[in-house]
């Protein structure tokens, strides 16, 4: 494993009896004398704890007592730990084969304070897709690197700090985005280190993680030398997060603020995307009687099926493509605009960020006061 860099892996839990066997595995498979495991589990009481004492031959530390939250047992499990390097995965989550090792032997070739990977997400209803980070200043408008594949220096901790106990959802945000505007070195390595699940605390949470999250970018936009660059990108992605989370409860009134917005476009209309948000926006614009024509995706393994009957192609298609284009992803927004300004000059293009804004405008559910922003946090 290097040179013999011993790492420590601590896993916070409560009540996750369905899925903290696999999480446990995926370390203890890759368990040498030089990981350190550490386990916290809150005073579960759905037979969590029970399963935890299966493999207390195989836990370096276990820890079965009341906490004040999650990031208050992450604290104390970064304090008990010995190693140099420490990683986090949550009692619903689990590493990928051969992470560990991996990650150790990165160490030796990289200057990084915080190395982090991909990750691959997944929920119930059977979606899935890649979570992963190629441009490290994305955090000054978001939580841009997967929690999950995120390995820190027990070191950099020390200088830069613990989880901030104030943020009760969107505190790893904050940790990251203090260490990420201290200089802290971040480094990305092209690879799946782990597994997650959606539906997490941030997501059963959103109104509060929205908030949470949009006051941290705020509270460290200051600190980047060009706040004016981002702030923009502060608000559309926040517009955009609560786009998402409307959507969920109040349809109807998407309708109307939808029907506003594409009322004027007419003729061929194109979803790039075929996520979750691609998916949804069909729905949404099946039910205004607007008709979509087709799909495009960047993912080749996507071309030649079908959604509802609706054939998903390649982008290329749509070279002298006539028509609009909804871009239904944030992630790649920008990247993808590019794409499509390089194939014709005949599209119309409509992104999930424009259609956010004139959905929250027109139903007057956000407030913008870009002057708002810290120079100075202290």
């Amino acid at each position: 494993m290097g040179k013999n860099r011993k790492i420590s892996i601590i896993t916070v839990v409560y009540n996750a009896a369905d899925t903290i066997e696999q999480t446990i595995k995926s370390v203890i498979r890759q368990k040498t004398e030089n990981v350190e495991y550490i386990l916290l589990d809150g005073m579960s009481t759905d037979g969590t704890y029970e399963i935890i004492r299966k493999y207390k031959d195989d836990v370096d530390i276990i820890v079965h007592e009341k906490d004040n939250g999650l990031y208050d047992a992450l604290n104390k499990g970064i304090m008990l730990a010995s190693g140099e390097i420490i990683g986090i995965i949550h009692g619903d989550d689990y590493y990928a084969d051969g992470t560990i090792s991996k990650v150790v032997a990165y160490y030796d070739t990289q200057d990084a304070d915080i190395l982090y990977g991909d990750a691959l997400w997944f929920d119930k209803s059977g979606e899935d897709g890649l979570y992963a980070c190629y441009n490290i200043e994305e955090l000054w408008y978001r939580m841009a690197v997967p929690h999950p594949a995120v390995f820190v220096r027990k070191e950099a901790y020390l200088k830069h700090g613990l989880f901030d106990v104030r943020y009760a959802i969107a505190a790893d945000y904050e940790l990251m985005l203090r260490m990420y505007s201290e200089k802290a070195r971040f480094v990305h390595v092209d690879e799946v280190l782990a597994y997650f699940r959606k539906g997490g605390l941030s997501a059963k949470r959103q109104e509060e993680c929205i908030e949470e999250a949009k006051s941290i970018s705020l509270r460290y936009i200051g600190r980047c030398g060009e706040p004016d660059k981002w702030l923009h990108k502060i608000e559309e992605t926040y517009a955009i997060r609560k786009f998402e989370q409307l959507s969920e409860r109040e349809e109807g009134l998407l309708i109307q603020g939808i029907e506003r917005f594409m009322g004027n476009e007419g003729g061929n209309l194109t979803i790039f995307g075929i996520g979750k948000w691609g998916k949804r926006c069909f729905q949404v614009l099946e039910s205004s009687n607007i008709e979509v024509d087709s799909f495009v995706d960047n993912n080749p393994a996507r071309w030649g099926e079908r959604y509802h009957g609706i054939l998903i192609k390649s982008p290329d298609t749509l070279v002298d493509y006539c028509g609009s284009v909804l871009i239904a992803t944030s992630k790649y927004e920008d990247e993808i605009k590019r794409q499509l300004e390089g194939m014709s000059k005949k599209i119309s293009i409509l992104s999930l960020s424009d259609w956010a804004r004139e959905v929250l405008d027109c139903l007057q559910y956000i407030e913008w006061e870009p002057e708002t922003y810290e120079n100075d946090i202290g």
